[in-house]
């Protein structure tokens, strides 16, 4: 899974979605530009051709979805991604800091980029915030349960460790041999081929979200046109947004 694996979510320590939902569109509406719209719009593009497109080619759409987390956490997935890592025009704090300081909540955004690269963001209730970009993110500024700070450290897992040093050694054995057992190897090392952001993201999801599809949406504008049902059997809430005229000057340049 080198390579290619990437994925940007934010959570809320508050499960009232209709007071995140009232937040999120007075924080936004104030941006120049950027308002409400009733309902999704309507795409005259072949869906099927939505994966293949990149931002610049598809229409101007903000969407911002709430799922429901375990432990109290509310899930957010923005298209486009990083929406609140992102600081306004001349703002002085990520969306993400805003938003927790208007709801008197902690939150935290996890962003993982081809694998390796990761950036956690935490915000807490009086909007101060961190960045850790390092190989090995924790929390130490908002407080956040067991299993999730568990989560963060999954590769240092004792198992993970037993596992991928019996890899190593019975790699190192057929390759003294000449001779490899590519089956054997393949099933040994099921799980431990992602990177440690990855490992990480894949940790978190399956701490905090009841639904794996939906954390590991990475393309929310193709997901909310092709498997809109399967997001609302998740009882996903969706808020959809013209997005400020100057959107695309703000966001992160990625290399795929």
């Amino acid at each position: 899974m080198y390579g290619y694996y990437s994925n940007f979510t934010s959570c809320l320590r508050s499960n009232s979605r209709n007071a995140i939902r009232e937040a999120i569109i007075d924080l936004l509406e104030q941006e120049h530009g950027c308002r409400l719209l009733s309902s999704l719009p309507y795409l005259i593009l072949n869906t099927k051709q939505l994966r293949w497109l990149n931002i610049l080619e598809r229409p101007p759409l903000l969407i911002v979805g709430l799922g429901i987390g375990r432990e109290g956490w509310t899930i957010i997935k923005t298209y486009p991604n990083d929406w609140f890592f992102l600081r306004i025009p001349d703002g002085k704090r990520p969306r993400l800091s805003a938003l927790a300081m208007q709801l008197k909540c902690d939150a935290f955004h996890y962003r993982v980029f081809q694998d390796m690269e990761s950036l956690l963001v935490e915000a807490d209730c009086n909007g101060k915030f961190r960045f850790d970009a390092t190989n090995e993110p924790n929390f130490s500024l908002i407080k956040v349960s067991e299993p999730v700070r568990k989560a963060m450290l999954v590769k240092q897992y004792p198992e993970i460790i037993r596992r991928e040093a019996v890899f190593k050694a019975e790699y190192s054995k057929q390759k003294k041999r000449g001779i490899f057992d590519r089956e054997l190897l393949a099933n040994m090392s099921a799980g431990l081929g992602e990177g440690d952001a990855e490992q990480i993201d894949i940790a978190l999801a399956n701490t905090i979200d009841p639904f794996q599809y939906y954390w590991r949406t990475y393309d929310l504008f193709n997901q909310i046109y092709r498997n809109y049902p399967k997001l609302d059997e998740m009882n996903v809430k969706f808020l959809y947004f013209q997005p400020p005229n100057n959107y695309l000057k703000t966001l992160p340049s990625y290399r795929d």
